[in-house]
Order: structure tokens, then sequence, then C-alpha cells
């Protein structure tokens, strides 16, 4: 870093002795191309110092979308465990669509009473554009094209495309899993975002 400093203070120095020295129109044969001078200075410098890095700054509207998609997915998982019951809709049970709809009225969003109608609510979001706080739904048992189940996305893997979700699962109630499993891969239709952009 001194180095480039040392060299950054010699670039300066030439380039203001140089305008000086023409302002002052010195005698004699001293010639300076200053067009030529100018771009030597800033081809040196550029190559000495380190390209500035662009990041994207989160707006403050980003940040508060994930702190309510993170608080959101913290109270989904409180009710790790919770049984599974068709039409359930509270805590004492639920199925996919009331899990998703009791957890999002709680921060003030109110969805469609089954997983086919909250899969209208919101916007469409491409699989691998999918962020903590979507819905994401796949075919029911039948594999017939039609909405049958919902979860709540946790993560992205933007290199995969692996989505890690929260629902309320037949089997084992309130769970987490991946849509790589064989059963949720081959089901996979779609996301919904209903939380802010």
């Amino acid at each position: 870093m001194k180095k480039q400093f040392f060299i950054l203070i010699s670039l300066l120095s030439t380039f203001f002795f140089t305008a000086a020295a023409q302002s002052l129109k010195l005698p004699g044969d001293f010639n300076v191309d200053e067009p030529k001078m100018i771009a030597d200075a800033h081809n040196s410098l550029h190559q000495l110092l380190p390209e500035p890095k662009l990041t994207q700054l989160k707006s403050t509207a980003d940040i508060e979308t994930e702190q309510l998609a993170a608080d959101l997915l913290d109270y989904a998982r409180s009710f790790m465990g919770t049984r599974y019951r068709l039409g359930g809709k509270t805590p004492a049970a639920f199925d996919c669509s009331g899990f998703t709809g009791y957890v999002f009225r709680q921060f003030g969003y109110k969805l469609g009473a089954s997983s086919r109608i909250q899969y209208t609510d919101g916007i469409a979001v491409d699989k691998d554009k999918v962020q903590a706080g979507d819905l994401i739904f796949f075919n029911g048992r039948a594999r017939n094209g039609q909405v049958g189940h919902v979860g709540i996305a946790i993560s992205a893997d933007p290199e995969t495309g692996v989505v890690t979700f929260i629902h309320a699962s037949i089997r084992s109630g309130v769970r987490v899993d991946k849509t790589s499993s064989p059963y949720y891969a081959a089901r996979f239709l779609g996301a919904r975002r209903i939380l802010p952009n």
C-alpha cells in the first residue's frame, strides 16, 4: 500500500509540475503532450489501484421484508411436531393450508382457505427466485396437475435450486422438508410471493 501511495504522489506531482510549467511558458524545448500525460497517469493509477467492487445495497424495504420473513418463519417453526388433521386451522392441529393460513394471519396476511385458492394469492415466483417466506405448491398424491399441498419456503439454494420448506404433512404433522426429496421433486408446481417485494 505504501508503494501505491508513493507512486500516486509521484504521478500527481508530475501532473501538477507539468501543468505549472506549461502555465509559466518556460523557454526552450520543454514540450509536454498534456492529453497523453493525463492518459498515462490514469492508466498507471488504474493498474495500481484495485477496481472498486460494486455491491447492491439493500433498501430499507428489503431489510424489513427479510426481517418479516425471518419472524414469520420463527413463528412457523414454533409449531414443529403439531399433528395433522384434515381441515385443521388452529394450533391444536393443522392441515397444510390451515397451517400456512394461520401463520400468515398472525402477521396480517389473509390467505385463501385451501391450497388451491392460496395458489392464486400473491404473485407468481420462478423456482430459482424463491425467497424465505414464499409459499410453495405441490400436486396432491394423485399427481394430476392440480394443487394439493402447500408449504412456506425457509431458504433456497441458488446453485442447486433446492428449496427447504416448512409444512403440515399428513404423516408427521408440521415438519421441514426439501424439494430435492423424490416425493416433492416429482410434485413441485410453483411458488407465490405474499410478503412485499
